[in-house]
């Protein structure tokens, strides 16, 4: 009788949740001190800020900026910085307010960079997004207002550096 499955691999492939765990595994064992390249750090953040590993990635890519190498990386310096800013206000083990201004202060630092409009509409956005945050955090309508500010600035450089983004949450910031 011919059978109607697929042949089964001979060693299947991790699942999602295995290559989740073994890319916790392996940040856990390079934040203390090990030696990773420029590239191999950059990877492996990307790939924890992917899964939502925000309190692991953030460190790394802490570290990426920290040493100025980027060679090998595709990323610019603008990007990673980014990248630090939203892993750092997306990472729920810190204090709220702490992160809050520490990836405001990240954007600040990016901003000294020479940005292309759309890594200008990406920083405007992750404020606009920081600062909703702090509003629905805090309860101060001044972050709701600069919430909105930053949106509205992202999106006047055009919509299609940020597919749009900045545009449609300015309007959920204005409803």
């Amino acid at each position: 009788m011919a059978s109607n499955s697929l042949p089964h691999p001979e060693s299947p492939s991790p699942s999602a949740d295995e290559r989740r765990q073994a890319n916790i595994g392996e940040a856990r064992g390079f934040l203390p001190g090990k030696s990773l390249d420029p590239p191999a750090i950059h990877s492996l953040a990307n790939r924890l800020q992917s899964v939502n590993e925000f309190g692991l990635a953030r460190p790394l890519y802490r570290r990426l900026r920290k040493k100025g190498v980027f060679t090998g990386i595709q990323d610019t310096p603008a990007k990673i910085g980014q990248r630090h800013a939203l892993c750092t206000y997306k990472d729920a083990d810190e204090p709220a307010g702490d992160r809050f201004e520490r990836a405001l202060e990240i954007l600040g630092e990016v901003d000294q960079l020479k940005l292309t409009d759309p890594e200008q509409a990406e920083s405007l956005g992750l404020r606009g997004a920081i600062y909703k945050r702090k509003w629905q955090t805090e309860g101060q309508v001044g972050d709701l207002h600069r919430s909105l500010a930053q949106y509205l600035q992202g999106h006047a450089i055009g919509p299609q550096h940020d597919q749009g983004w900045n545009g449609i949450n300015a309007a959920f910031v204005l409803d």
